[in-house]
């Protein structure tokens, strides 16, 4: 895999974000919660590790024994903005269930509160958890 293609995704996840930098070695991008019309995005580590108690992100996954699974996003900003979507469609659980404690997740909604996008990043950019 080229070490360029792990720089594009991610530039790539900053643009859908809104964000304008890129990672260089041994930076680390704190990234609080942001929730805006029909989207949110934010670092696990950078949420966990904020004294403000308001803002929050998550996915959770779920799997029933008929075979069907689901994913619920959420998240809310220190401003008191939230937004939350629900999905069955597989490829969007399968990359809700590919977090991790340290992840960057960024999700998209439509008008009906469905998933459109859920993306998750996990590399060394991101702020760990404080202990």
């Amino acid at each position: 895999m080229s070490k360029r293609l792990p720089v594009l995704l991610l530039s790539g996840l900053l643009c859908l974000a809104g964000g304008s930098n890129l990672a260089t070695a041994g930076e680390r991008l704190p990234s609080e919660v942001v929730v805006a019309a029909g989207g949110a995005h934010g670092s696990f580590g950078s949420v966990r590790n904020s004294s403000d108690a308001d803002q929050f992100i998550y996915c959770s996954v779920a799997g029933y024994a008929n075979g069907s699974s689901n994913a619920t996003c959420g998240a809310g900003d220190p401003a008191g903005n939230y937004g939350y979507c629900v999905t069955s469609n597989s490829i969007l659980v399968q990359a809700a269930a590919g977090l991790r404690g340290d992840s960057y997740l960024l999700f998209q909604w439509n008008a009906n509160g469905e998933c459109t996008v859920i993306s998750t990043s996990n590399g060394s950019w991101g702020a760990p958890k404080a202990p």
